[in-house]
């Protein structure tokens, strides 16, 4: 709601995105949709040109560890008209990003080959690309429909982000075959998890077991400019509620041998990490109960807005009013008012 609230108010050129949570329970054993590690990932893989003005991130996501920073750097694909690339190097680049091979292209994460085209839907982009190749050159790129499959606009070039927060390169798949076993030990070819990583596939609810494919985790600060401003409503509850749940729900699943987890302090900050890395930032905390010991705006009073019913239109004062201002957010009480409004209006 907040997103969609400073989003409308905002200037058109300023830039507002949303680092968006999981919206799945720790140590679920299914993944969030495609299009949430989307806009995840489109926020970690902006560059200072393109990153957000405005980032609105729910305080238990920001908890969460992530990927180094020079992890999304380093899976970045740029193609271009006339740029000279081997097919075969792409499909090894892509299937190292986590990008999902298909026979057609429909979701985010996949990709297609067909003799001399790529067909590529990129993490961060609204739409598909069919990239055609003369010989070793890119001969062409498009945006297609993935609904229809035909052929939109001609772009110059695109740019690809990888398609998980993770890898499943050999070295990465490596790495999290090492790791399960000085975490977890056992009989590592009994767990399903394992087993799918080991054999280059992303299985369900990997995304709590992120940890295992570096040597070094990030957060998302490090992803945070250095002259960056906090804003944030008081914090404690929320963090110690989330903070119960997840020990609960540790202790319930942590004896299950074919699906073992990570301890939540190696998943998240722990509440006297959050505020320090907090600490290096200018902050602004807004206030709890009483409004008036907050930040205070300037505001001007609303002018007289009700309804004249002598007059040919009862609603002009209205009217004037949405005529001298940018934008207005008109909230009713119900579908049937909003129609009721638009319709007078």
């Amino acid at each position: 709601q907040s997103f969609e609230e400073i989003r409308f108010f905002a200037p058109p050129d300023l830039r507002v995105a949303r680092f968006s949570d999981w919206e799945t329970l720790i140590y679920d054993a299914f993944s969030p949709h495609q299009d949430i590690i989307s806009e995840r990932l489109r926020v970690l893989g902006a560059g200072s040109a393109e990153a957000p003005d405005i980032l609105i991130v729910p305080v238990t996501t920001l908890l969460f560890r992530l990927a180094p920073k020079d992890f999304i750097s380093s899976h970045y694909l740029n193609l271009a008209v006339g740029q000279t690339a081997s097919l075969s190097e792409l499909r090894q680049l892509l299937e190292r990003s986590a990008y999902r091979p298909v026979e057609t292209v429909s979701d985010r994460g996949e990709f297609a080959i067909r003799g001399a085209i790529l067909d590529l839907f990129p993490m961060g982009h609204d739409a598909p690309y069919r990239v055609e190749w003369f010989d070793d050159e890119i001969e062409s790129i498009r945006t297609f429909d993935p609904e229809t499959q035909r052929s939109v606009d001609r772009v110059s070039e695109m740019q690809s982000l990888p398609a998980r927060e993770f890898s499943l390169g050999k070295e990465s798949i490596r790495q999290f075959q090492n790791a399960w076993h000085e975490r977890f030990g056992g009989q590592p070819k009994a767990c399903p998890i394992y087993q799918s990583i080991s054999n280059g596939a992303a299985p369900a609810g990997i995304e709590y077991y992120l940890p295992l494919f570096f040597n070094q985790m990030a957060t998302l600060f490090d992803y945070l400019s250095s002259n960056t401003l906090i804003v944030n409503e008081p914090l404690t509850d929320a963090l110690q509620a989330f903070y119960r749940d997840t020990e609960d729900r540790y202790e319930n699943l942590r004896y299950d041998i074919e699906r073992p987890i990570l301890a939540p302090n190696e998943l998240l900050l722990e509440e006297h990490e959050l505020f320090e890395r907090m600490a290096h930032y200018l902050r602004v905390d807004t206030a709890a109960g009483d409004r008036t010991k907050g930040l205070q705006f300037a505001t001007d009073q609303a002018p007289n807005l009700a309804v004249d019913d002598q007059s040919d239109p009862p609603f002009h004062r209205l009217r004037a009013c949405l005529e001298a201002v940018d934008r207005v957010l008109i909230a009713a009480e119900s579908l049937g008012r909003r129609e009721m409004i638009d319709g007078a209006l």
